[in-house]
């Protein structure tokens, strides 16, 4: 997928809640890596700011220019400050930084007098609200970096925009809200989602492997239809767990299936039951009304979609299937198309 990138590589990775703001003061931070990731990040709903930073990251490959939208406010507060300045020192960029800071403003100062102060810099005015930015660190060192050319001083600023060549990947169980498909119609999609016994498979490919009682437990449940849901992490913190002579069985079972899975495998099992006490055999068929009328627990309009989703899960697993019976026309009369059918294609006690 990255062909400029192989084996293993050390990368930013940001993750939970995070804004456009701190999103840009992060891309500019990590602007020379070659990688940056974010994993399963908070993004409830999508604005143009949002729109306009995730696109400028991700649509385009190569160089490229990350430009800040001016109409939200972006801060950078002493922790952002202290963790940005440690890491340009870390890597020795510090000097560069500054230097760079110095040369963009004479530049853009058409070689005035004032170009050489920081405070009259483009990325100054550039700041939501200077005043903020006046402050020095709490420790010089913070601000000096030693180098053959000397000791430059200067102070962080939030640039208006900023080159970068990185790669950035977003990796989340799911984004925002129905606006993500303008988005992704501009992006470079790839969604996961395996069958269970292709997860199954995966974990014997460990290393090294779960414990052999954990995948006994997983593949004897899956045989009986309850892994709706198979995380590799609750796996992980169950094999933590075995080891340390700590339960874990419980918890791994429950990771298995959510709230909703549950709740569409309880309606499917009563219409199994159902179809059992009818003493319904393969090849028996029935309607969405007649489970209306004997289903109890799935009775009434406002289980509708219940019911729909139950049914789509007994023809997912293969216990029945849709068909639709042929009209059937009488002579001297209107014909009418039947409604959606089911059949029963095998029962529990099989």
């Amino acid at each position: 997928m990255f062909p400029d990138m192989r084996g293993r590589i050390e990368a930013p990775i940001y993750s939970g809640r995070i804004t456009p703001a701190k999103w840009f003061i992060r891309g500019w931070q990590h602007h020379l890596e070659p990688l940056l990731c974010l994993n399963d990040v908070s993004i409830r709903r999508v604005d143009d700011a949002w729109e306009s930073m995730l696109c400028q990251f991700l649509e385009n490959p190569g160089s490229r220019t990350i430009r800040w939208d001016l109409k939200s406010s972006s801060t950078l507060d002493a922790d952002d400050r202290q963790e940005i300045t440690r890491y340009l020192r870390r890597r020795g960029l510090l000097n560069q930084f500054f230097a760079e800071q110095r040369e963009c403003a004479q530049d853009n100062e058409d070689g005035s007098d004032e170009a050489d102060d920081l405070n009259q810099s483009t990325f100054h005015n550039s700041l939501p609200d200077p005043k903020n930015y006046e402050e020095t660190y709490e420790h010089a060192e913070e601000l000096i970096e030693d180098s053959s050319l000397g000791v430059i001083r200067g102070t962080l600023r939030l640039p208006r925009s900023y080159e970068t060549k990185s790669t950035v990947i977003m990796i989340a169980n799911n984004l925002g809200n129905e606006g993500w498909e303008r988005i992704y119609s501009r992006l470079r999609v790839f969604i996961w989602d395996p069958l269970v016994d292709e997860q199954i498979e995966d974990l014997r490919a460990w290393q090294p492997q779960p414990r052999g009682g954990i995948l006994a437990v997983i593949e004897a449940c899956h045989k009986r239809g309850e892994v709706l849901n198979l995380d590799y992490r609750a796996v992980l913190d169950a094999d933590e767990a075995l080891g340390l002579g700590m339960p874990w069985e419980d918890e791994l079972r429950a990771s298995f299936a959510g709230p909703l899975e549950e709740r569409i495998q309880e309606d499917a099992n009563s219409i199994l039951d159902w179809l059992g006490e009818k003493h319904a055999n393969p090849g028996t068929t029935f309607t969405d009304r007649d489970m209306y009328q004997e289903v109890g627990s799935l009775r009434g309009d406002k289980n509708k979609a219940r019911r729909s989703a139950a049914l789509d899960y007994l023809a997912e697993q293969g216990w029945i299937e849709r068909f639709r019976p042929p009209a059937v026309l009488r002579p001297g009369r209107r014909g009418r198309r039947p409604g959606m059918t089911f059949r029963v294609l095998r029962t529990p006690a099989e």
